[in-house]
């Protein structure tokens, strides 16, 4: 069919009807739906000492301290840029960026770039209290960083962090070649490894990676598999969650904000699956991206699933009340197969996406959907050009009405294009030259209370 957009007129999207209702399931996702199993107390190591050191626990009082949202008012329709960085800019304009996070606590940002190096950045000090647009920041200059050896496949966030307890100021990250790291957001220093080995016992490279919402436990996603650690045992014992019924390599894992013991597992086979943790048993698959799975994400109140895929122009909203059901898709511009991340907002009517264009789109899911060539869809309620390059990092504050994006892409003048793998997916150089930010955005108001919890 053929669905008009505000970026490029007219997408063709051969996805048909029948290739969205795609499911396989064995009847336990209503039963799972209804039981809810919240763990209160995660263990963590404790950093100075080594790998097999001591274990504190985090108190119920953090968890629900570190995730309780002030009350943010996001207004899409009054954008603002507020302060960026040059910090990825070189001569060669090779270091692109690959995704930015807030912190849980919404005090610092996280960035992933083509030099395999994390880069913190903190929120700038005239952010924390004032209820007006500031003008005239600095420019953000990061405060730590971590290197990594080879390539960064992804990076995350402890769940319970906050700059209240530093020991649970840290990330975990997973690059090529290497085991997955523990990262001290204080100091950078290297907390624990953790390590999978294949059957020559050499260690292999997770490619995706979470930690479960309590942070007891850490999930990395290889081919045909799930390495499950004990956050608080580092080295080289793990639980392998093997994927009998759905095959491929783990691009992407999620977890239920309400049902703990649910959890989302994407692949670059195209394929989306659904397990239960009591059981680790697969519930059902989920049939409909016509590229790999790329990032994915449940709605705050877990009777929804979104998930987005490689040269795929949609992000699907699974109806995870009717297993196999689409509630409505939302068109965006994806023409590679770099990683474009997409974020809800905490109360869910919000849907934020880059595209390969540079602009930003949002969507209210709250409209009702319009149907399309007999697809339902949410057509895009505003935009805004963040950058001249890809726009593939996206990333809203839970504490304070901010958006962080970042941007970058592989180019390549047109003359190369015939002699590049065709796996390296390049795009023509353009007028312009290549723009490798971070953005900081101000979203309309401020949060009613005006309190950071950190």
């Amino acid at each position: 069919m053929s669905l008009e957009t505000e970026d490029n007129g007219i997408l063709e999207n051969n996805i048909h009807q029948s290739e969205h209702n795609g499911l396989e399931t064995n009847g336990k996702l209503s039963n799972a739906m209804d039981d809810v199993n919240i763990s209160t107390k995660s263990p963590l190591i404790d950093n100075g000492n080594d790998e097999n050191s001591s274990i504190k626990n985090v108190s119920e009082e953090l968890q629900v301290n570190s995730h309780e949202n002030s009350h943010v008012i996001y207004d899409f329709n009054n954008i603002q840029e507020l302060v960026s960085t040059n910090e990825f800019s070189d001569s060669s304009g090779k270091n692109l960026l690959r995704g930015c996070k807030w912190s849980p606590d919404g005090t610092c940002i996280l960035t992933n770039s083509q030099d395999n190096t994390l880069r913190l950045f903190n929120l700038p000090n005239e952010l924390y209290s004032s209820n007006t647009v500031v003008q005239d920041l600095k420019p953000l200059q990061s405060v730590l960083r971590m290197q990594e050896g080879g390539l960064i496949y992804d990076f995350c966030w402890y769940p319970l962090m906050s700059s209240w307890e530093p020991l649970t100021c840290c990330l975990a990250s997973t690059s090529a070649k290497s085991p997955i790291h523990l990262w001290d957001a204080y100091s950078s220093e290297l907390r624990a490894t953790y390590r999978i080995y294949d059957n020559a016992d050499e260690v292999t490279s997770a490619v995706s990676l979470n930690f479960s919402p309590a942070g007891d436990q850490l999930f990395c996603g290889l081919k045909n598999m799930i390495a499950v650690f004990d956050t608080a045992i580092p080295g080289r014992d793990y639980f392998s969650l093997k994927m009998k019924d759905m095959k491929g390599i783990i691009s992407c894992i999620a977890f239920s904000p309400v049902a703990h013991q649910i959890m989302a597992a994407g692949t670059y086979s195209k394929a989306l699956g659904l397990f239960s943790l009591d059981d680790n048993s697969l519930m059902c698959t989920l049939n409909g991206h016509r590229g790999g799975l790329t990032h994915i994400m449940f709605s705050p109140d877990g009777t929804k699933l979104y998930s987005g895929a490689r040269k795929d122009h949609e992000i699907l909203c699974w109806d995870l009340r009717n297993p196999g059901s689409i509630l409505f898709s939302l068109i965006r511009t994806v023409e590679t197969n770099q990683r474009i991340y997409f974020d809800l907002s905490p109360d869910g009517k919000y849907v934020i996406s880059g595209t390969t264009c540079g602009t930003v789109k949002v969507w209210d899911t709250t409209q009702p959907p319009e149907e399309v060539n007999g697809i339902s869809i949410i057509r895009c309620a505003s935009k805004f050009q963040a950058h001249n390059d890809c726009a593939n990092g996206l990333s809203l504050n839970r504490h304070r009405s901010l958006l962080a994006t970042s941007s970058g892409q592989h180019h390549v003048e047109k003359n190369l294009l015939p002699l590049l793998d065709d796996e390296e997916d390049p795009v023509s150089l353009p007028s312009q030259a290549p723009e490798n930010s971070l953005k900081l955005w101000q979203v309309g108001s401020r949060t009613k209370s005006n309190i950071l919890l950190s």
